[in-house]
């Protein structure tokens, strides 16, 4: 912006800078600052200004490549740029289960948790811990549920789960492992009830001692 000339108020208490008749800029007798102009900053530039159009903004912007830095101290806090909000400190905010992230209509996308990352429920009823392979529950006294109905327990090597397809009867091992996975990685303990493929007719319970090929089932016949 060129400036022409520096007006005094008419009451004084603020100096403006003008370009041509019309104030763009004032500096009150506090100190603060007034944009009083109406176009877009351009592009190219480092520019403050204020944009009175349809969405009235006031704009800080910088050139393509460039970035916004906000410091404490001359040490940056956080770092601006077209394509990402870098912080050096944490977002907290003003006041517990209040805020959001995103809304109903607008999500967010992906959430990344590095190594050992929780998620903490009202400080610490309920967390999920990420450790390397493994994400363990803890809080939760009363279990956890799932939209199914289907309730795991919290002690270990106990594991609740149901198939989501009829298998053959009865399962092998082969079958079980396409379904639960290797006993090696599913872990001793109780597994599935697994429904058969012979319309309901039978049943099994389902169980491994974490060893490869090592499945057991119990056989449950429908009550006629």
């Amino acid at each position: 912006m060129i400036v022409d000339n520096i007006h005094a108020s008419a009451t004084g208490d603020i100096a403006e800078f003008r370009a041509g008749s019309s104030p763009k800029l004032s500096v009150d007798r506090g100190g603060g600052l007034i944009f009083d102009g109406s176009s877009a900053a351009v592009a190219a530039n480092y520019e403050i200004r204020r944009n009175a159009d349809a969405t009235n903004l006031q704009q800080y912007n910088v050139p393509t490549g460039a970035s916004h830095e906000f410091s404490v101290n001359d040490v940056t806090a956080a770092l601006l740029s077209a394509t990402n909000l870098t912080l050096t400190a944490n977002i907290a905010f003003a006041a517990a289960a209040t805020y959001d992230i995103g809304t109903t209509t607008v999500g967010v996308n992906d959430i990344h948790l590095g190594l050992a990352g929780v998620i903490n429920f009202d400080g610490g009823d309920v967390t999920m811990t990420h450790a390397a392979n493994t994400l363990t529950f803890a809080g939760a006294t009363t279990g956890y549920v799932f939209n199914d109905g289907v309730v795991n327990a919290s002690s270990a090597s106990i594991r609740v789960k149901r198939s989501v397809a009829d298998i053959t009867v009865p399962p092998t091992d082969a079958e079980l492992d396409a379904t639960f996975g290797d006993p090696t990685v599913v872990g001793s303990g109780f597994v599935a009830m697994v429904d058969d493929n012979d319309l309901g007719t039978s049943c099994y319970l389902v169980w491994t001692t974490g060893t490869a090929a090592e499945w057991f089932y119990a056989l449950g016949t429908k009550a006629t």
